[in-house]
């Protein structure tokens, strides 16, 4: 069967939030899709929980390898995909349902997108909204962004054209970090970026995920990827400032207050209150 999109989606030790992964790609309204999902060596529950799915739906494809990183797990994903498009996903954060419908719609609408990615609202470890992500949604302002660089896309937010995602040759493998940046930037260079303003997906910010614990080779990553567009434009590009603050500085009460005013105004006021009470504990903190 001839495909329309390819979900890809690298997993590694993921077995907390997998499930809900799995099932929002599954609920798209959108079905003309196949999910390719790569276990990435995974030493915890996380290939039954694929398994399990996959028995339940012939849509999923799976990759089980040896450990080999997320970049090189993206290509071999890329290197099985039948689709015309290409979707991300990842394995902690959530698609909304209609998520692959609008973007198929809009880059059929618009031939002369290559990468369209979303806003996003950014979820904490239960799932709790804690703020919406504005995103910058047009070409011209996406690339004054990253070549000051600044990453103005999701990554598991776009869809991107598979004919355009194999001409620049897919991810970079020198790059375990920073991988989507330099993609973008090598894309920019031959193709257009947009961003759709609506949030289309959940996406998870967690004290202990990847970008909290690997902050400096997350920037070394993104300063290599910087010297080589810089290379290929024959421009000289500013590095990304460095960050050195904790992650955990990110979950602070002002955050937590607008994640309470957030579920006020929908009137969510259960989950309200909860979020009002961990303002009160992060205050403490």
């Amino acid at each position: 069967m001839t495909v329309s999109i390819s979900v890809i989606m690298p997993v590694y030790n993921s077995e907390r939030y997998l499930s809900i992964a799995i099932e929002s790609i599954l609920a798209q309204t959108f079905k003309n899709f196949e999910f390719i999902i790569v276990n990435d060596g995974s030493t915890d529950s996380s290939l039954e929980i694929i398994q399990n799915y996959q028995a339940k739906d012939s849509r999923i494809r799976i990759i089980d390898q040896p450990n080999q990183g997320v970049t090189k797990s993206l290509n071999n994903a890329i290197n099985l995909a039948q689709g015309k498009y290409i979707a991300r996903m990842d394995a902690d954060d959530i698609s909304m349902p209609d998520r692959l419908a609008k973007q198929f719609q809009y880059l059929e609408a618009h031939p002369e997108i290559a990468v369209c990615g979303s806003g996003a609202l950014i979820i904490d470890e239960d799932g709790d909204v804690i703020r919406i992500d504005r995103v910058v949604c047009t070409h011209e302002n996406i690339e004054k962004r990253h070549l000051s660089g600044k990453c103005s896309m999701k990554h598991p937010s776009v869809i991107i054209r598979a004919d355009v995602l194999r001409k620049v040759n897919g991810y970079n493998e020198e790059l375990p970090y920073a991988q989507d940046f330099d993609l973008w930037l090598r894309i920019g260079e031959i193709g257009k970026l947009e961003n759709l303003r609506e949030p289309l997906i959940k996406y998870r910010r967690c004290r202990d995920s990847i970008s909290s614990r690997k902050k400096r080779e997350q920037w070394e990553a993104a300063c290599k990827a910087i010297d080589d567009a810089s290379i290929r434009r024959g421009i000289k590009l500013p590095y990304p400032p460095f960050k050195a603050s904790s992650h955990h500085a990110f979950f602070k009460p002002r955050l937590y207050l607008k994640s309470t005013w957030y579920y006020i105004k929908t009137g969510s006021f259960q989950k309200a209150l909860k979020q009002f009470v961990k303002l009160v504990k992060s205050c403490f903190k």
